[in-house]
């Protein structure tokens, strides 16, 4: 039974998820499979020591498509991500951060549009002072999940998360008090 369970769930693309903004999220955000207007002059900008791969930038542009974010934080080694990033929301403020300066960077912002972390430490080490700066609608997204899954368990079970996506190595939060609770897990990106 578990296993037939599974199979199925595995297999129905977001058409079990009951939040209409979560299956929306799933159907035109992650798993989209037409492509954007900016994909080919972005993959044709890519340089060969881009930290995530094109499936994930053009991820990370339809994230900020998605959001239309007023600033974006993310960590300096992503700066090949950012092309994606601002392509996507071409009003956004984007500024980099490393480790030693993320609560900083997250400080000067207010509120949070999208704060992107490459370790899910990182997203420990600041969510207090991210909770507090948090807009009408504040996303997460981290990096990584597979290096620390015990810190993801810890984030998992927190409350103050609205909704959550997990897919594969990658977490995408939403703190957004008009959201009903829920955690949503995919497979891949498409």
């Amino acid at each position: 039974m578990k296993n037939m369970f599974l199979r199925r769930w595995l297999n129905t693309r977001g058409y079990g998820v009951q939040s209409p903004f979560a299956f929306n999220f799933l159907h035109d955000v992650i798993r989209q499979k037409i492509p954007y207007y900016a994909y080919g002059e972005l993959r044709k900008s890519r340089r060969p020591d881009e930290i995530n791969t094109v499936q994930e930038d053009e991820m990370l542009f339809r994230i900020a498509n998605f959001a239309q974010a007023k600033s974006i934080i993310m960590p300096a080694e992503w700066k090949g991500s950012s092309r994606y990033l601002s392509a996507g929301c071409t009003t956004a403020k984007i500024e980099f951060y490393t480790n030693d300066n993320v609560a900083q960077t997250i400080e000067r912002q207010d509120p949070l549009g999208i704060v992107c972390y490459n370790q899910p430490q990182n997203f420990l080490e600041t969510e207090q002072l991210l909770l507090s700066k948090t807009g009408e609608q504040t996303i997460c997204i981290i990096k990584n999940l597979l290096l620390a899954p015990e810190i993801w368990n810890i984030i998992l079970q927190d409350n103050k998360v609205s909704v959550l996506f997990d897919i594969r190595n990658w977490g995408i939060l939403f703190i957004n008090t008009k959201l009903t609770h829920g955690r949503y897990y995919i497979t891949g990106f498409k």
